[in-house]
């Protein structure tokens, strides 16, 4: 947990102080909306019973900004995303639940209509079992990793949309690619 805050807390201040540095014309930013689909990789679901492999394919939301000054080359980029499926066999009496959220803090770099970067991730989850009023819990532990980010995005005025598509690597459990329609603003 507290190297959760220490990785959260800058994090969390460039975000709130942000909108003061734009002030000046020099800066500018974006922020997205992200809704797409995560496929969790190394992840182990045989600590259940049943099959759950179906949990492996999550649907996933985000919130992203990223903001540097005109000149510079890439972009500060940090984002936020949780992802969740539930598994439901009512024949058997069983309900099942995967959750993983995740932090990350990086640089971005944009050309024309690409966008590439790159950020150290720090994702974790829970699984949740019950059948037959039988609850199980296993936690996933928070682990950090590489997360590789590259799409397209297009402007109109200040409206962005664009197709977002994103890989974690270098953790123990919690690896997994994605894809996700991104739409926002930029100022």
């Amino acid at each position: 947990m507290p190297r959760l805050i220490l990785f959260l807390a800058p994090a969390v201040m460039l975000t709130l102080s942000a909108p003061y540095a734009f002030a000046s014309s020099e800066w500018e930013a974006n922020i997205h909306f992200l809704s797409g689909k995560r496929t969790m990789g190394k992840w182990d679901s045989k600590k259940f019973e049943s099959d759950q492999s179906e949990l492996k394919t999550q649907n996933v939301l985000g919130a992203e900004i990223d903001f540097g000054k005109e000149l510079w080359p890439v972009n500060i980029w940090i984002g936020y995303s949780q992802s969740e499926k539930s598994l439901s066999i009512p024949e058997i009496d069983f309900v099942s639940t995967a959750k993983f959220t995740e932090v990350s803090l990086g640089v971005r770099a944009y050309l024309l209509w690409f966008f590439a970067g790159g950020a150290i991730a720090n994702v974790g989850g829970k699984l949740t079992g019950e059948l037959a009023g039988v609850e199980q819990n296993i936690s996933i532990e928070r682990e950090t990793g590489l997360l590789l980010n590259a799409g397209v995005q297009g402007s109109l005025i200040m409206l962005n949309i664009g197709l977002d598509v994103r890989a974690l690597t270098g953790t123990q459990n919690n690896d997994y690619a994605q894809i996700a329609v991104k739409a926002g603003i930029n100022f």
